[in-house]
């Protein structure tokens, strides 16, 4: 989101770099996401078992 609004006050022409920059930052994100649900339940996850 912060791509947008710089790229908005941005008067260069240079859209093709922030829309690369906020895929990057996407698919960085949604990858931290899953690695962060798939360890939480697989690795971390405490059974309730003693």
């Amino acid at each position: 989101m912060l791509s947008v609004v710089v790229d908005h006050y941005d008067i260069r022409n240079n859209e093709i770099n922030y829309k690369r920059f906020a895929k990057v930052t996407q698919f960085l994100g949604w990858g931290l996401f899953i690695l962060a649900l798939v360890l939480d339940l697989f690795v971390f996850h405490k059974g309730t078992r003693h």
